[in-house]
């Protein structure tokens, strides 16, 4: 993979059917792209081997998103990898295309090679090679307009590829490379939403990750290895209780179940800012108790069963009525 990036270096590294790839492998090529260089190894003499580098615009393509790859393995989706490859989902594009449209289409092929030895003798004509540093200020800007005004430093970083985009688009309109009519601001509004809308976007808030994790953890389990405190069984193999009014999730079981985005202290601090933490009547400034109902002394963090709880337990019939403070 190295190798073939470094050969793609100024230019595109494009990867298709990335369903033969397990997800995690995917999650270490994200960095690894993402980097620009590649590992450091030793000769058969033990000296140092150069590494590869590269400087490309990496594009990937598959038949699920990249966080659902990641995951679908038992891997983690983090903001790290949202924010350097931001996935855009076209499922859901008409099919629906002209025959006279595929024909021009199919026109590239034609001219396989053309393009980028026009676009950069244009480039050097207008001078542009000359003043890098500015296009660059100028395509960071730009991708801050495309993240938002209330946008943070990862939602940033993340619209860097579409601003890239954006940029040569207008410089190859400009060049007479692409039709003038061409909506290449549109089409770049377009493909952002879409990742802003998208599942994979949310690692940038880790915030609203933890969230849905901690409720995705919960609910899956539910009645399983997240027991009712009166239906018996032990602690064996259960990774949280619940009550008619409480969850109850043991300190060492919060951070797993919030996906590991934050630190287990984070986590606690992120969801009692939010009101999600229930605090014990006897200690206000603690953000767990050490008594679960029911089941004894251990540690543990309570949240709301209305926020991240099932309505009805469908196997014991516990219903999640506004129970008593513990």
């Amino acid at each position: 993979m190295e190798a073939l990036a470094a050969r793609a270096n100024g230019t595109v590294f494009s990867l298709d059917e990335m369903a033969h790839v397990s997800g995690q492998e995917v999650a270490k090529m994200i960095y690894t792209l993402a980097g620009g260089v590649g590992k450091r190894r030793m000769t058969a003499e033990a000296a140092m081997r150069e590494s590869y580098k590269w400087s490309t615009f990496a594009l990937l393509s598959s038949e699920c998103s990249l966080e659902e790859k990641v995951k679908g393995d038992r891997g983690e989706w983090v903001a790290g990898m949202a924010a350097r490859f931001a996935d855009v989902d076209v499922s859901t594009v008409n099919r629906s295309v002209e025959r006279a449209v595929l024909d021009r289409i199919a026109g590239i092929d034609r001219h396989y090679g053309h393009a980028g030895p026009a676009f950069v003798a244009a480039m050097i004509a207008e001078g542009a090679h000359k003043t890098p540093v500015d296009l660059r200020e100028k395509i960071l800007a730009q991708a801050k307009r495309i993240a938002g005004a209330g946008a943070d430093s990862t939602q940033a970083r993340a619209a860097i590829p579409f601003a890239l985009l954006r940029a040569a688009g207008e410089m190859a309109k400009r060049y007479g490379l692409l039709p003038p009519e061409t909506s290449v601001v549109g089409s770049i509004d377009w493909a952002w939403g879409r990742f802003m809308k998208s599942s994979d976007a949310r690692a940038l808030d880790p915030q609203e990750q933890v969230v849905a994790n901690i409720r995705s953890f919960l609910i899956t389990r539910w009645g399983v290895t997240v027991r009712h405190v009166q239906a018996g069984g032990g602690a064996q193999r259960a990774e949280a209780w619940f009550d008619d009014a409480h969850i109850y999730v043991p300190r060492e079981n919060l951070r797993p179940a919030a996906g590991n985005v934050m630190t287990e202290e984070g986590t606690a601090q992120m969801l009692n800012e939010r009101g999600f933490i229930v605090k014990s009547e006897k200690d206000r400034k603690g953000l767990y108790v050490r008594y679960v109902p029911k089941m004894g002394n251990m540690s543990a963090y309570v949240l709301p069963r209305r926020e991240f709880g099932r309505e009805e337990d469908p196997v014991s019939g516990y219903s999640s009525g506004r129970g008593a403070g513990f």
